[in-house]
């Protein structure tokens, strides 16, 4: 987003995904941008790069270029910043996609070596007009059906030593939708928004005191779904399927809100779903994983309570979180694992009174 004036990417494979994403980074600026690739017959056939990123970048009057033997993965910007790492211009490289890779990269300022070594294996590439394209569609097109390569999993004795224990997930551009929905995700969000209930008051509201319905009662289910509880099991190494779960909705926050704490015992895992505007300017409101419970500025992440902002932690007694204060619309779905049923009962009881004195406050300070 900081280039003014020219950008170039090297990168071995390269997705639609990521094309869109730089597309997203420049727009309504006017950059002139290299993109280069390996493409190699093995990366197209098998899908690790898309032929279809040449057409964008003609749409948007970026040079796309081939390199044989490439392998590095470099963007420079402005021929001032040099960013060198380990992801490629993919969905999973950029963590794009829900199931990302982990990926290292560092900014360093260029000198005239830098700009040099880049220049070359600019000039070096062959550029990608009509005609290429073409011919390796048609290539592509009649090729065989090639199988993703498969291979028998490791012993249980070594999976399980290399398995990764999760004590937090924090996920951008929640929820994540079906091909068709993803056409249209602009009415899909704002189909949530329309009819995301009506809250009165700060505080977390249950269902039962609210009007649940149409995109966001879908979103509700969806939340809890078999898929995602399978998908949140396999990442905390938990069997889900033994515990409860129930929800709250904030819809706005007061200045005492958002204090250090940690969730109570009786919950498994909580799971924090914000459903605000992209654009999230305020200091305040901003959830911070904390390392400890004497201060907000200790602590590992902030995280933007933005439209799709998904945080899942397991609750332990160390989970401390908390956030500055902030007063005004926020809004976030809580949901939460809990032991037992006894749980549910006692927490939406104490939500439904909290709730209803709530709605009298707002009500005589209306008035």
């Amino acid at each position: 987003r900081s280039a003014n004036s020219s950008v170039t990417i090297l990168s071995a494979y390269i997705k639609v995904v990521g094309i869109e994403w730089l597309k997203a980074q420049l727009k309504g600026k006017s950059v002139n941008c290299t993109v280069i690739a390996r493409w190699e017959k093995g990366d197209l056939a098998q899908g690790s790069s898309d032929l279809e990123c040449y057409t964008l970048a003609k749409e948007n009057k970026w040079k796309f270029k081939i390199l044989k033997d490439l392998h590095a993965k470099v963007m420079l910007v402005d021929d001032k910043d040099l960013f060198i790492g380990s992801p490629n211009l993919t969905g999973s490289g950029m963590s794009l996609v829900p199931v990302a890779n982990k990926e290292l990269g560092i900014k360093v300022q260029v000198n005239n070596n830098d700009i040099h070594i880049v220049s070359s294996l600019i000039e070096e590439a062959t550029e990608v007009d009509d005609q290429i394209f073409d011919d390796l569609s048609r290539w592509k097109d009649s090729l065989p059906e090639i199988k993703k390569q498969t291979y028998p999993d490791f012993p249980d004795s070594v999976k399980q030593k290399i398995s990764e224990s999760y004590e937090r997930i924090w996920v951008h551009n929640f929820p994540w939708s079906s091909p068709d929905e993803l056409l249209n995700i602009k009415v899909l969000n704002e189909n949530i928004i329309h009819d995301f209930p009506e809250i009165v008051g700060a505080g977390s509201f249950p269902p039962a005191q609210l009007e649940i319905k149409g995109a966001f009662k879908k979103l509700m289910e969806a939340l809890d779904g078999e898929e995602f509880r399978k998908i949140i099991s396999e990442k905390f190494d938990i069997k889900l399927d033994d515990y409860p779960t129930m929800y709250t909705v904030r819809g706005r926050c007061a200045p005492h809100n958002g204090k250090i704490h940690c969730d109570s015992a009786s919950k498994v895992v909580t799971v924090l779903l914000y459903l605000n505007d992209a654009a999230w300017d305020e200091d305040g409101g901003r959830l911070r994983v904390l390392n400890g419970p004497d201060s907000l500025d200790d602590f590992a992440e902030e995280i933007n309570p933005n439209w799709g902002t998904l945080l899942v932690f397991r609750c332990t007694k160390d989970s401390w979180h908390g956030h500055k204060s902030f007063d005004g619309v926020r809004r976030v779905v809580q949901m939460n694992w809990v032991l037992n049923d006894d749980v549910v009962k006692k927490e939406q009881r104490r939500h439904s009174i909290s709730a209803k004195l709530k709605k009298l406050t707002s009500f005589f300070k209306s008035d």
